[in-house]
């Protein structure tokens, strides 16, 4: 009883793949970034194999939560290497997030996952970052409106002086 209880132990160890690759070191430069409708968002990032075996970088999957906001993950797929040895690093844009010019002032949550293992056809959740993208008025317009609200303060404050 007791060999069938190891027995029991081992194939479930073997059987989670996807836990071999938990050292896949994936960091952003900028996890948080703030745009104004219209504008484009670059994020940079590196990912690092502490693994101590090749892995395979097979694609992407990526969720984002805002409204009028759309992620492309092309410089992603064009960018990175098919593999990383152990110990080696590739530094390069990440995804990019274009606000559209209608896009309502928020905060939006997304992450972007990166799937691959130890084959060429494996798609195993290597990694995960979270990001957040905060659409913001243009500050352009901000010091415009408050130049014009001081300009119409001083108006009507000279007509009352006189």
């Amino acid at each position: 009883m007791k060999t069938l209880g190891y027995a029991l132990a081992l194939g479930m160890i073997l059987g989670l793949p996807g836990m071999a690759y938990a050292d896949l070191i994936f960091t952003l430069d900028t996890p948080t970034q703030n745009v104004s409708p219209g504008g484009t968002l670059t994020f940079t990032g590196i990912l690092t194999n502490s693994t101590g075996s090749t892995l395979f970088l097979n694609g992407d999957d990526f969720t984002l939560d805002g409204e009028g906001l759309a992620l492309d993950d092309t410089p992603f797929l064009l960018n990175a290497p098919a593999s990383l040895d152990s110990g080696d690093s590739f530094t390069e844009t990440i995804l990019t997030v274009m606000a559209d010019l209608t896009v309502p002032f928020q905060q939006a949550v997304g992450a972007f996952h990166i799937l691959g293992g130890a084959t060429e056809s494996d798609q195993s959740l290597l990694a995960t970052k979270e990001f957040e993208v905060h659409v913001v008025p243009e500050p352009g317009n901000g010091a415009l409106l408050v130049g014009l609200i001081g300009m119409g303060a001083l108006c009507c404050g000279r007509k009352q002086w006189r």
